[in-house]
């Protein structure tokens, strides 16, 4: 799991840490919960932005439901003629 989170040296390091002795499976975890903490940190962060200003999130999906029917309204008219469906 650590690999994930640690370069190449990092493992090293985390290795010979263990080979040398006195840390147990205690100590992983806290170091592993504090890579995880901070390799996080950017969209923990991101998230709690968003989250303090809903008008800003509102107005993106807002711009995103516009493009997303600019996009799809060609086909949508296609589908309706053939179809016949009026609208």
């Amino acid at each position: 799991m650590a690999k994930l989170f640690l370069n190449e040296n990092e493992c090293k390091e985390l290795q010979q840490r263990y080979k040398k002795g006195g840390e147990g499976h205690g100590h992983f975890k806290l170091y592993l919960h504090d890579i995880i903490w901070e390799y996080f940190r950017p969209y923990r962060e991101k998230r709690e932005y968003y989250a303090a200003h809903q008008d800003e999130v509102r107005e993106i999906l807002l711009q995103g439901a516009h493009k997303a029917k600019e996009i799809v309204a060609p086909t949508i008219d296609k589908v309706r003629t053939v179809t016949g469906i009026k609208y």
